[in-house]
């Protein structure tokens, strides 16, 4: 039985690409099966060589065509959907049995009729095939295109009804995506477990040469994620920087080139860590926060989830969230006491941030009977678990 994993937009240790391949790879492996990882043409050879990756797409999922504006939705998805068909087709194959498992982790309108056109000529018995759905229509686009992605996704979704559920199954990675997507297809959409490793262990405070509790933002340093917000909000808060220390990691730098050495230059007494960060280091510096910052933007979050955040509450640590966003409504499933900023603003922020100085302690003592739950159910063995139980037996 193989379990086979295609994924356009690993490249690199950034972001969650990396993360759930190497999930998949280390639990299909622990079932017996083998496993394939089909990546991008452009991942970094140090990648590849951890996966034994076949690097065979030529688009990053992600890509963008450069094109007129009034065509640059329909164009993309037309470059992109022949182009993952054609690899497809000339660098996959058509070599699959009965029980094999083919997982699409974080499929988009980029590649869903590309891939419904290859795996509708797989010859008969077809293998079983998951499709996750991480993202919203709208996803990177601007707002003039939101409703024509919608109306895409649809048409495209509409083509996998004609395969059997012990063949075909599309699943989101939360309940507010697959309610979305339920009512815009009027398919019955599933959600998964997120598949978190968490740290092991947590430094002891003695080995710190810096007794200042460390507060830490973690991954990559999007706008929608806050970054520029927490910077300036810091910027203001001169006190807080001398009690608390600080630690923004940017992951992916090179989106922050024009801007960071703005910010290393204004905030001198923040570390900034420009690089992506091994598994190993990221999880050394996220076992020695003492709270985790997650000020996400709640209009692009409210159905998009967050690694970061479930790492942080599943080790145990107080987080720093924005008011109505999916990691808001994941603490009340997970009965978890956050600091929120009620307004995605360097105000908003900057008061959470105070507030959380001033509580951090009385939180950290509330974060394990939370943290016990988050880890129980966003892991890697139950999310593999329910993605084989998708398929009857």
């Amino acid at each position: 039985m193989k379990l086979v994993v295609l994924d356009p937009g690993l490249d690199s240790t950034a972001g969650h690409h990396y993360h759930l391949d190497l999930v998949l790879r280390e639990q299909g492996a622990a079932r017996g099966m083998d496993v394939l990882v089909y990546g991008y043409k452009g991942m970094d050879p140090l990648v590849s060589e951890q996966f034994d990756a076949r690097l065979v797409f030529d688009m990053h999922c992600y890509a963008q065509v450069a094109t007129v504006p009034e065509m640059m939705l329909i164009h993309n998805r037309s470059v992109s959907n022949y182009s993952f068909h054609r690899n497809l087709c000339e660098e996959v194959g058509q070599d699959f049995d009965a029980d094999d498992v083919i997982v699409m982790h974080t499929v988009l309108g980029n590649q869903l009729t590309g891939l419904y056109l290859w795996y509708r000529d797989l010859p008969e018995p077809r293998p079983r095939l998951c499709l996750i759905l991480r993202f919203p229509p709208s996803f990177h686009l601007s707002a003039e295109n939101h409703d024509s992605a919608a109306a895409l996704d649809r048409q495209a979704l509409a083509l996998w009804r004609k395969f059997p559920e012990d063949r075909v199954r599309i699943v989101c990675d939360n309940q507010g995506l697959g309610r979305y997507y339920g009512a815009l297809t009027g398919l019955d959409i599933p959600d998964l477990p997120i598949p978190i490793r968490y740290p092991q262990t947590r430094p002891r405070a003695s080995a710190r040469r810096d007794p200042r509790p460390h507060f830490v933002y973690l991954g990559e340093g999007r706008w929608e994620k806050g970054i520029q917000l927490l910077v300036e909000a810091l910027k203001g808060l001169p006190g807080l920087r001398r009690d608390v220390r600080f630690t923004i990691q940017c992951g992916r730098p090179e989106m922050l080139a024009d801007t960071l050495p703005g910010w290393e230059q204004d905030l001198p007494d923040v570390d900034f860590l420009a690089r992506n960060l091994s598994e190993g280091d990221y999880l050394s510096l996220l076992a020695d926060a003492d709270a985790v910052v997650v000020p996400y933007h709640p209009a692009i979050y409210d159905v998009r989830t967050s690694h970061v955040f479930l790492e942080a509450v599943g080790a145990d640590k107080p987080v720093l969230i924005t008011s109505g966003t999916w990691m808001d409504m994941e603490l009340d499933r997970l009965g978890h006491t956050a600091v929120r900023a009620h307004d995605f603003s360097a105000i908003g922020i900057g008061a959470a941030l105070v507030e959380l100085a001033g509580g951090w302690r009385i939180l950290a003592e509330e974060a394990p009977a939370a943290g016990k739950r988050c880890r129980a159910l966003h892991n890697p063995e139950v999310f593999f678990q329910r993605l084989l139980d998708l398929f009857p037996a």
